[in-house]
């Protein structure tokens, strides 16, 4: 039996695959695809789902959160230790691994 990977991202639907064959793009006109559905519908094949949706990393979560470095600027300016205890929460929300 073939089985071939549909990849998702964010939700969508993003092509499908199958081990040694080339990216098939879910597009109704295309001969692979149909192929690949009929084999599906026959019973010769399957399909299995894979969530290929980026993680963010921790630096990436850091830096969206301590905002541009203008407003931190500012922040820092009129009040250093509100400033301080964001950027502590922020780290906490926001662990390194070890």
């Amino acid at each position: 039996m073939t089985t071939y990977t549909r990849h998702i991202v964010n939700g969508q639907t993003i092509k499908f695959s199958s081990v040694g064959a080339h990216a098939i793009p879910k597009d109704e006109a295309n001969s692979d695809y149909a192929t690949m559905m009929q084999e599906v519908a026959d019973g010769l094949a399957e399909i299995v789902e894979v969530d290929d949706t980026p993680v963010p990393t921790v630096d990436e979560l850091r830096i969206a959160a301590y905002g541009p470095i203008g407003d931190q600027l500012d922040e820092i300016y009129h009040d250093i230790d509100a400033w301080k205890s964001r950027i502590a929460a922020v780290k906490a929300a926001n662990p390194k691994a070890i």
